[in-house]
């Protein structure tokens, strides 16, 4: 009874939200998600967590750890009990989870019913673009969960324990998805302080008492992401991490370090919360405010944080929209009606195309050429083609692909299918390093000059170019 009551009241906001996940169901694209799913067949084989590169033979034996273990592990299930076809609803599934999750916790920061649903569908629509199946899908669902539980941990001028346990596990949960719970951490800190100086404590008792309690939870939180495989290493590597991809990886620049790649639109993002901060008047709670500023710096710091800034935002600020706002957009609820109607309609005569096509990889996936690759080879391949070589064959270790730039080492001799110096000095190396076939985007220079050097395509399409050698050397 109660589902129907729910579906009746908020049909508008779950049709709309529908919508949006029917356009994010297509089949699964040439991402990292593929690396995560070898990851996890690997944890599933070998029943440990790697600590080493198990995949590659340029890194082999290089210290590495899976940010993403327990989600590597769900796709590999994933694919096991459903295939490609299974891979690909996870996006759409995950769309609802991370829409209803933010709607949920706007709600308990305060929120009407009307502001949460805006701010549900502001936040799927901008991060939109970045739902893929990758862990951090897990970050997306879980970063308005903790907010929601964190802050009532310390809501009502006392320490609840609830909602304090309920944080812990959502960051144990969290931590083993996807090591982005430590920035989450951060987030929820400053947002659990706002809670406290909201209530405009003037004794230093009772501000020492409340500040306790925001210490209860954020060690609880804090001592949940240790709950995992890795230990404490956990911490010590995502540090790691972020120094060294820095310099090997764009999405972790400052944004304008990379304004050109992207756009700016992480500075027109920041520029747009700072606008809606003031407008309404944001800056009179600190429990709104403070997780903003934090979000706005994490986004500062690496562009990558964007979805995270999206994502607090679309929690925390419908609590402070007027309700004469809402009011005056839920007055033209027929013309709601009418858009949520159609949208239903054209995204599912643009899906179900889609979604009959999803028993196969995105178009964008070399199936074919990987497919024809000899058994065992040493492969020298194109870095975005990695992933899947690791999933689609794992008897043939990568050179490179979508976890090499957190080794913090020079992968220019890596990159051989980029470098503008002379093509038969790539040949060479090449031979030098044993390598017996290559894994190609047709475009690139090598092919040419791989050819021209006698070495045969074994299999070509749109997506990549297979050659061997003429002689391959003894292995």
């Amino acid at each position: 009874m109660r589902i129907r009551e729910t579906l009746r009241n908020h049909w508008i906001a779950l049709g709309a939200l529908s919508a949006v996940a029917l356009i994010s169901w297509q089949p699964a694209q040439l991402t990292d998600a593929w690396m995560y799913a070898a990851t996890g067949r690997w944890i599933v084989d070998n029943r440990a967590v790697p600590w080493s590169d198990p995949l590659t033979w340029t890194f082999a034996g290089s210290p590495w750890q899976s940010n993403g273990w327990l989600w590597g592990v769900l796709l590999y299930a994933v694919l096991w009990a459903g295939g490609f076809a299974g891979m690909a609803a996870i996006k759409p599934l995950m769309v609802v989870a991370i829409g209803l999750s933010i709607r949920w916790a706007a709600r308990r920061y305060g929120a009407t019913s009307r502001a949460a649903t805006i701010g549900m569908m502001a936040g799927i629509l901008l991060i939109l673009g970045d739902v893929a199946e990758r862990p951090q899908l897990a970050s997306f669902a879980l970063l308005p969960l903790s907010l929601a539980a964190g802050t009532a941990s310390v809501r009502g001028g006392g320490l609840r324990w609830r909602p304090t346990l309920a944080t812990a596990v959502i960051f144990a949960v969290w931590t083993n998805l996807h090591s982005a719970a430590l920035g989450g951490l951060v987030i929820l800190g400053a947002a659990t302080v706002g809670v406290v100086l909201d209530e405009r404590p003037r004794e230093i008792r009772r501000l020492a008492r409340r500040g306790l309690d925001v210490a209860v939870v954020m060690v609880a939180a804090g001592l949940a992401t240790l709950a995992n495989p890795y230990g404490t290493s956990t911490w010590s590597y995502a540090r790691y991490v972020r120094e060294v991809s820095k310099v090997n990886a764009s999405e972790w620049a400052n944004p304008w370090q990379v304004l050109e790649l992207s756009g700016g639109f992480e500075l027109i993002l920041i520029a747009f919360v700072v606008v809606l901060v003031f407008a309404f008047k944001a800056y009179r709670r600190l429990d709104v405010l403070l997780p903003t500023i934090v979000a706005i710096a994490l986004t500062l710091e690496a562009v990558r944080n964007a979805p995270t800034l999206v994502l607090t935002a679309a929690v925390v600020l419908p609590a402070v929209v007027p309700k004469s706002l809402t009011d005056r957009i839920a007055a033209r609820r027929d013309l709601l009606r009418v858009g949520v109607v159609a949208m239903l309609a054209i995204t599912a005569a643009i899906a179900i195309p889609r979604i009959v096509s999803t028993s196969e990889p995105g178009a964008d996936t070399p199936v074919g050429p990987s497919s024809a690759l000899p058994a065992g080879c040493r492969l020298a391949n194109d870095y975005t083609l990695g992933n899947w070589v690791l999933w689609a064959r794992p008897d043939i270790p990568t050179s490179i692909d979508g976890r090499n730039d957190v080794y913090g080492l020079d992968l220019s001799k890596f990159l051989w299918f980029y470098s503008r110096g002379d093509q038969q000095s790539v040949i060479a190396e090449l031979r030098a390093a044993d390598v017996t076939c290559v894994l190609s985007r047709p475009s690139s220079e090598i092919v040419t000059a791989l050819e021209a050097a006698g070495w045969r395509v074994i299999a070509t399409d749109d997506t990549a170019v297979a050659l061997v050698p003429p002689d391959p050397p003894e292995r």
